[in-house]
């Protein structure tokens, strides 16, 4: 029996405002969602629950930073609020220097997906440039071939 023939995929390969906003706004959810476990954490838990938060806390800010580089306020909201909630976590046990790194990581983090962001963009940019500049030769090239004439290619007799 042939395997069913599915319909061709077209990759969605451009993102509206309002999907940028609306992953801005989930991806600052999930931060809340997660940063309530250094809360709650942080007023009741023994230090091998501390660490294993910070250890997953880390590498999913870590995460979200590469993942969402192409939409950088997302991924900003996100490693900011888990921030937040790290450095809080810390400075409210008696960790104020963990507390700084806390927030010296999520900074970083953010700048990172920031400058990635806008990497991505100028990358993408430049791709639309290119296809614009070599339709508008193809049109060029498409104009000279259809008018049969030479002329592009003809050199005054006395340079030759």
């Amino acid at each position: 029996m042939p395997a069913p023939k599915l319909p061709p995929v077209s990759p969605k390969i451009t993102a509206t405002l309002s999907d940028l906003h609306a992953e801005t706004v989930s991806l600052g959810i999930a931060g809340l969602a997660w940063s309530a476990l250094p809360f709650a954490l942080g007023i009741s838990g023994d230090s091998e629950q501390i660490l294993t938060v910070w250890t997953v806390a880390t590498a999913l800010m870590g995460c979200v930073a590469f993942a969402f580089s192409a939409a950088p306020l997302a991924a900003s909201a996100f490693l900011l609020i888990m921030g937040a909630g790290l450095a809080w976590m810390m400075w409210h046990i008696g960790l104020p220097f963990a507390a700084i790194t806390a927030s010296a990581y999520a900074i970083a983090l953010t700048a990172a997906a920031l400058i990635n962001g806008r990497t991505i963009i100028m990358h993408r940019f430049g791709q639309f440039a290119l296809k614009e500049k070599s339709e508008v030769v193809s049109l060029l090239l498409r104009e000279y071939e259809d008018s049969g004439g030479d002329w592009m290619w003809q050199t005054d007799a006395s340079r030759c």
